[in-house]
């Protein structure tokens, strides 16, 4: 196990969300987290690129 001292903040938050025996204690949590990052990731991605673009 790291230490969380030395953990990101996503890596932490997904430390929390996996039981020690390897399985993710909210799986319905799990997903929709990462769901709801992946698309704003996607977003801002978006984003940046039409402005790179317009400007």
């Amino acid at each position: 196990m790291k230490n969380t001292e030395s953990l990101n903040f996503e890596e932490l938050t997904q430390a929390e969300l996996l039981n020690f025996d390897g399985g993710v204690r909210y799986p319905e949590a799990y997903e929709l987290g990462n769901s709801i990052g992946n698309g704003i990731r996607k977003g801002i991605a978006i984003i940046g690129m039409a402005l790179l673009f317009m400007s």
